[in-house]
């Protein structure tokens, strides 16, 4: 039960959660794309994501990410297919998936569709290493809470399902 309960650190985050409050300069944009339109969105980019999306080989299925690096060479925004804007499984691979940061979805999502994106991260982010010797030491990505998603209902079914899993 420990591993789910909130850990306060100045941000609304928790073990199991990893919400940020707010977006800052930092933060780093997660721009869903549904699989159906992804033809349609590639043709509106500049030349430069075509190219890169081409050349990465990303063609926006669920649960497909592509990191895209700036004109720095830093990351920039992280590209996810995702079937639709309802589902959240192609969000829970996301924490495993990004380096450390700070990032936002980049979209108008539905209240539902903001509550699953809300969901599929926490899932994404949960870890039972009670027994394990070799514990994840590596510093996980933080979400901001996407607008418009219900957090009680994300907290409740995230620690439902953390108890039935432990």
């Amino acid at each position: 039960i420990r591993a789910i309960l909130p850990h306060r650190t100045g941000e609304d985050d928790s073990v199991a959660y990893r919400f940020l409050s707010t977006a800052d300069a930092r933060t780093i944009p997660i721009i869903p794309i549904e699989t159906a339109v992804f033809a349609a969105w590639l043709k509106k980019q500049p030349a430069a994501i075509k190219r890169w999306v081409e050349s990465a080989g990303f063609t926006a299925q669920a649960g497909e990410v592509s990191l895209v690096a700036g004109k720095d060479g830093a990351l920039s925004s992280v590209l996810l297919g995702v079937e639709d804007h309802q589902g959240l499984w192609a969000y829970a691979a996301l924490p495993e998936s990004l380096p450390e940061g700070r990032y936002r979805i980049d979209a108008v999502l539905e209240k539902e569709g903001a509550t699953n994106a809300a969901i599929g991260w926490a899932l994404g982010c949960y870890r039972f290493e009670r027994y394990k010797s070799k514990k994840k030491t590596a510093k996980w990505p933080g979400l901001v809470w996407p607008r418009n998603c219900d957090k009680g209902a994300v907290r409740r079914t995230v620690d439902a399902i953390g108890l039935v899993r432990d």
